[in-house]
Order: structure tokens, then C-alpha cells, then sequence
């Protein structure tokens, strides 16, 4: 497999991997924001929210845009991989949809498919050759 045709492939899975990592750090953010209980072993005057809160949500919103940005990139990369893959014979083309769309381990491939994972093998292969003329 070519370097253009990897990057091609992978682009969507790494994209996606992304996403979930903007994803968790937007959840612990939030989570920081919620409001606390009001402690009544300490000082006996609330204070009012600080800077932190205030940095807080900056970030929040600086990791929204950005996870909004990496959604567009991944379906843009997926949209590609898709017009490549859709070039393909039936079998293949689920096997690599399977493969690089829905990021599956071979087992799982040959399990849905319902065929051998050697079979799985020889024809990614097969269908990765193929997807080289089309992209070369």
C-alpha cells in the first residue's frame, strides 16, 4: 500500500480518535463547572466564582470549536474513503468499510461478513490493490 493511500485510509480513523479525546476533556471541563456544595468547615462568607471559572470556559469553548472543526475533517475524510471504497466489487467493499470505516478487528470483519479471516486478508489485499489504480 502506497503512503498516500494510508494516509487516505487512516485520516477518518485518526480523526475520529481525536474527537473522542476533545470529547473527554470537554466532560471533565463541565464537569469542573458544575456548582459545588457550599463547605461549612471553613469560612462562614460564600465567595463569589473566580478567574478559574472564567479560564475554565474559555478552554470549554475554545474545545467545542475545535471538536466542531475535527467533525467536519472527519466527515470530509470519510466522505473520500467512502467515494474509493464505493468503487469496489460487493464483498470487498464491505470488508473495507468494515476495516477503515468502522475500525473492526479482522475477526469481527470475518464474523459479520461471514466468511474466514484468511479470506479477510486475501481480499483486503486484493481490494487495497485495486483502490492504489484508483487513487494512482
Amino acid at each position: 500500500m502506497t503512503k498516500e493511500l494510508y494516509a487516505i485510509l487512516t485520516r477518518y480513523k485518526d480523526l475520529k480518535c481525536e474527537l473522542q479525546d476533545i470529547s473527554i476533556l470537554i466532560e471533565e471541563i463541565e464537569t469542573q463547572l458544575l456548582p459545588s456544595g457550599i463547605r461549612y468547615d471553613k469560612e462562614a462568607v460564600q465567595k463569589s466564582p473566580n478567574d478559574f471559572v472564567t479560564e475554565l470556559m474559555l478552554k470549554d469553548a475554545e474545545l467545542i470549536k475545535k471538536k466542531s472543526e475535527k467533525a467536519e475533517e472527519a466527515y470530509h475524510a470519510m466522505t473520500r474513503i467512502y467515494a474509493l471504497i464505493d468503487k469496489l466489487d460487493q464483498p470487498e467493499r464491505l470488508l473495507m468499510k468494515y476495516r477503515w470505516i468502522s475500525c473492526l478487528e479482522w475477526n469481527e470483519i470475518a464474523e459479520r461478513i461471514e466468511y474466514s479471516v484468511d479470506w479477510c486478508y486475501k481480499h483486503n489485499r486484493i481490494a487495497l490493490d485495486k483502490l492504489e489504480t484508483f487513487i494512482g
